[in-house]
């Protein structure tokens, strides 16, 4: 009950990432927003297995098309060079996330995926005391439902954080 209360801050915004300081100095939030963070190898498996059909896994991600004159000022020569699909997701990656990277100024919180696995009480603690406000005791009790994605539900957390290596060669 005391998530549904919250629940005007909760929401995702996947792909926010390149505009996370302009959308803290356009809105007044009442809460910090969480910047999610997931291992880039971890993700780009993740898009291969599960998009292994669509379009831009197909016929390869033009990131020359999708990035802004700075972008490619700065990486393009070297974005150019990538021959693969697993290295072009990752170079998609890195440039969705530079930004806020950069421009981290305490003004959201910097989560990593990781770290919530293998630490859950500690993130959430930390989370809802930086909010001052309390945390929900029902949120530690679903940190065990899956995902839709992962219903591999006897997996080992650290095999969990780590079988994304297996879709990689050398």
């Amino acid at each position: 009950k005391q998530i549904m209360a919250h629940q005007r801050f909760l929401g995702k915004f996947i792909g926010a990432n390149g505009v996370l300081p302009w959308m803290v100095q356009q809105f007044d939030l009442k809460y910090q927003p969480i910047h999610l963070l997931r291992h880039p190898g971890a993700v780009v498996a993740s898009q291969m297995k599960l998009f292994a059909n669509e379009w831009f896994v197909v016929r390869g991600v033009n990131l020359q098309r999708q990035l802004s004159a700075y972008y490619l000022e700065q990486y393009g020569n070297y974005l150019s060079t990538l021959k693969t699909q697993p290295e072009r997701l990752i170079a998609y990656w890195c440039l969705h996330n530079v930004v806020a990277l950069e421009h981290h100024q305490k003004q959201w919180m910097t989560i990593y995926y990781e770290h919530l696995l293998l630490q859950p009480k500690e993130v959430f603690g930390q989370l809802f005391s930086t909010w001052n406000i309390e945390q929900p005791k029902e949120i530690l009790e679903r940190l065990d439902v899956p995902s839709s994605v992962n219903l591999d539900l006897a997996a080992e957390k650290t095999v969990q954080l780590s079988k994304w290596r297996k879709s990689f060669n050398e």
